[in-house]
């Protein structure tokens, strides 16, 4: 299967990384094979696989849109997310469970968080002092 992605909006040499580092992570991550010429993306493989990179790309450049940068661990945490939410790996999500602009948000905290919907609104609440979070709303 042959799958063509347009990425727009997105600066490239960010999304990608010096020396193409966080592309070659997708690469490395998946059989199928990728190709990028300008701000087209070009994947070919398997018929299952081929959506979850698009997935993947997907999520980078909305990452790097929200948060303004995009780090080799972003991208780690979102091929491996991504492979699990849609099959492609069996392993179970152990240690990021919410990912936000600021980075993800580890397991072992969340235990100790109560989420309480107040009038169509989710607010977050944690009898826990989370170093630099400072008020949580």
């Amino acid at each position: 299967m042959e799958k063509t992605i347009e990425m727009k909006g997105v600066d490239l040499g960010m999304l990608f990384g010096p020396a193409d580092a966080k592309l070659k992570l997708v690469e490395d991550a998946f059989a199928s094979k990728i190709i990028v010429r300008g701000n087209i993306i070009k994947i070919d493989g398997d018929k299952k696989e081929v959506p979850v990179i698009h997935e993947v790309f997907h999520e980078m450049g909305s990452t790097l849109n929200r948060k303004g940068s995009l780090t080799q661990d972003d991208v780690k945490t979102l091929i491996r997310i991504t492979a699990v939410q849609n099959g492609h790996e069996s392993q179970q999500l152990d240690t990021v469970v919410h990912y936000g602009r600021k980075g993800g948000f580890p397991v072992e905290l969340m235990d100790r968080m109560l989420i309480l919907t107040q009038s169509e609104k989710m607010i977050l609440f944690s009898p826990l002092a989370l170093p630099g979070q400072g008020k949580l709303t």
